[in-house]
């Protein structure tokens, strides 16, 4: 589902094989499948329904969602800019996305056969209208690994409070991103790429780079 401005106008089943760590109790192995997800207008991607609040909370401690959040802020795409999603299950994208993670998560020996990107392209904060930022999610998966890509563009500075990262229901697993400007975000990472930051998600072993494993000891 993506949301326009304050209201869900589309629906977006996930296709793939997509794990995501939780503690919810009927969850085997502390993970579930997902098979559903949201891109709401103010930044964020969520797997148990639409999230409209503008004004984020802590995603440590507050939420108790599943969301993954590049920038969680008051958006505005009713004027300008495009929020769109897509599922790739063949061509170069899953070639180029099976190399990063490679890279980032070595002697997993990876292979990804499923994307979902959500794009926000040039979405204006509310009432700057002036203001323009550009960023990214992408879920990968093959087999039984999964991972989170958030890519980021150019990003306006603005004085709405903003939060960076993921949450869990329970808020068992979290993260945010250390920044303190957003604009910032074009030039930070866990993966020495400015502008990218990569996690591991399906609550396997500590393999590759454990500064990007999901873990809310981080």
């Amino acid at each position: 589902m993506v949301t326009e401005g304050r209201s869900p106008v589309a629906a977006a089943a996930i296709s793939g094989s997509f794990w995501w760590p939780t503690d919810v109790n009927h969850c085997r192995d502390g993970r579930a499948r997902v098979e559903s997800s949201t891109v709401n207008n103010n930044g964020d991607l969520t797997f148990d329904g639409p999230l409209s609040q503008p004004k984020p909370s802590n995603l440590q401690r507050q939420l108790d969602r599943e969301i993954i959040a590049p920038l969680w802020t008051d958006m505005d795409n009713t004027v300008s800019g495009t929020i769109s999603y897509r599922q790739v299950t063949s061509g170069r994208f899953l070639l180029a996305a099976s190399n990063n993670i490679n890279q980032y998560f070595p002697n997993l020996n990876f292979t990804a056969s499923w994307l979902f990107i959500a794009t926000w392209d040039k979405v204006p904060y509310y009432n700057n209208l002036q203001s323009r930022c550009s960023y990214q999610i992408v879920l990968v998966s093959g087999g039984s690994l999964s991972f989170v890509m958030m890519n980021y563009g150019n990003i306006s500075s603005t004085d709405h409070r903003f939060q960076a990262g993921y949450g869990t229901i329970n808020s068992t697993y979290y993260f945010s991103i250390p920044v303190s400007d957003e604009n910032k975000l074009f030039n930070s990472s866990n993966v020495n790429v400015p502008g990218r930051w990569a996690f591991r998600v399906d609550g396997g072993p500590e393999e590759g780079n454990p500064l990007t494993l999901f873990d809310s000891t981080q």
